[in-house]
């Protein structure tokens, strides 16, 4: 009986992890020993779905696809740039940390219930989310 494995990575944030990312997303429908699970972004307000893997950030995601979305410290969780509102399938995305709490917490930009930074928070399944700065 054949099984399909699906792989479940912790991707680093940063520059590196855009191109990381990009070469797993290929080898994901190439490879013939491994099946990952391609999960789906949708980007409010451009309406845009995106690709995406497990573990992958929001803010990975959106550059992967040419999302205009702002990230001044590159993904680090020292500002609020990457800020978005999660629509659908918050409780699809991982926790959030102490760090990413502090920031929102200091965010003046239309903070709501299911606001997330997009560099800190990862795929666990399919998402809908609005970019609140838009570049």
């Amino acid at each position: 009986m054949a099984r399909d494995l699906y792989l479940i990575i912790q991707m680093p944030n940063g520059p590196a992890a855009v191109g990381a990312a990009s070469r797993l997303r290929r080898s994901a429908r190439t490879s013939a020993g491994a099946k990952f699970q391609m999960l789906t972004v949708k980007f409010l307000p451009m309406e845009i779905e995106c690709e995406a893997i497990p573990g992958e950030t929001l803010l990975d995601v959106a550059l992967n696809h040419d999302i205009p979305i702002q990230h001044a410290c590159g993904g680090m969780c020292s500002c609020t740039t990457c800020h978005v509102s999660v629509k659908e399938g918050a409780n699809l995305l991982s926790d959030i940390e102490e760090d990413e709490s502090e920031r929102l917490e200091d965010a003046t930009d239309a903070r709501t219930p299911t606001s997330r930074l997009g560099c800190q928070a990862r795929l666990r399944g399919n998402v809908i989310v609005e970019i609140m700065n838009l570049e």
